[in-house]
């Protein structure tokens, strides 16, 4: 048992460190290029990173520690209800975050003349201040349904959930899960649907005119190239929303399973599924950083002063 547990909290530290490094990393370098922190997708990705980055320091740290020191006094129920909530809060927050990137990015790609005038700074801040208050709903009630730490699992273990609040659970299954989920899917199948075209439309013409000029000219004079790097854009944040949907799907079913106590609590697939969402906190700015050139790019120019200096 004890060589079992210290596999896990090896596990969690690993995700720890990386989530430190890859989550830190997007948010410095958001921070420091103002072409970054101009665009509106861009925020909502700060956002994201915000709460991943957390996540990763509030709940995966103390749960290593739980399992590795199971006598200290945090192991206590009444500090279980409070990284309950606090796992609640910021799990709901990185969906809602992620959810708000591809609505955005899709706004841009499908009515690219009303986004500028529609999808305004401002009202991205308060999309972003809704994400965090509105996820905090969903979390609080926690303490009222009471939690304990399950040492097999390094994770917070859910009483049984009686008739008296499953109608709370049910609300944060479908508003909190199921809902932005499926706005996700939907944003994210309309994405991929008018790229894909796009894609056609702009590789047709240039067949059909590359014959006669050269295709950068082409690309300047008919605007087809704007149309690719969005197109580009777009794929980026498909590919992260797909990863993301692959990764927390198995969680949610795993997790909503053993809530009704359908399932063993403490077993090797939930904490698979548990592991792949440690692991996916670090995946959403891994691939940001290695699908956006913008964000290559910047990174490249944070991290050049420590080659100068191991030079």
């Amino acid at each position: 048992m004890e060589e079992a547990n210290s596999v896990k909290v090896a596990t969690i530290c690993v995700s720890v460190v990386a989530n430190v490094v890859l989550n830190g990393m997007v948010i410095l370098v958001i921070l420091r290029t103002p072409k970054l922190r101009s665009d509106r997708v861009t925020l909502f990705m700060l956002s994201l990173a915000s709460s991943d980055l957390a996540f990763g320091v509030g709940f995966m740290t103390t749960s290593a520690i739980v399992c590795s020191h199971p006598h200290l006094r945090i192991v206590e129920d009444r500090h279980a209800d409070i990284m309950a909530i606090v796992s609640t809060w910021l799990t709901v927050t990185s969906l809602y975050n992620i959810c708000s990137v591809s609505v955005c990015k899709m706004a841009a790609v499908v009515y690219p003349l009303r986004y500028a005038i529609t999808v305004t700074k401002r009202r991205c801040y308060l999309v972003i201040v809704f994400n965090w208050t509105a996820s905090m709903l969903f979390a609080v009630p926690f303490s009222y349904i009471g939690t304990s730490w399950n040492m097999d699992m390094c994770f917070i273990d859910r009483r049984r959930i009686n008739w008296k609040n499953s109608f709370y659970t049910i609300v944060v299954m479908v508003f909190g899960s199921a809902v932005p989920m499926c706005i996700l899917v939907y944003a994210n199948l309309r994405m991929f649907i008018v790229v894909a075209r796009a894609s056609r439309r702009v590789a047709a013409e240039g067949f059909r005119l590359g014959e006669v000029t050269n295709t950068i000219v082409l690309a300047e004079h008919t605007g087809a190239l704007e149309v690719i790097r969005s197109v580009r854009s777009s794929r980026n944040i498909i590919v992260i929303s797909l990863a993301y949907v692959l990764v927390v799907s198995p969680l949610m079913v795993v997790e909503t399973a053993a809530s009704f106590r359908q399932t063993t609590k403490g077993s090797d697939v939930e904490f698979a599924a548990l592991w792949l969402f440690f692991g996916n906190t670090s995946i959403n700015s891994l691939l940001y950083i290695v699908l956006h050139r913008s964000v290559r790019s910047a990174v490249k120019n944070v991290l050049s002063p420590c080659r100068q200096i191991a030079l």
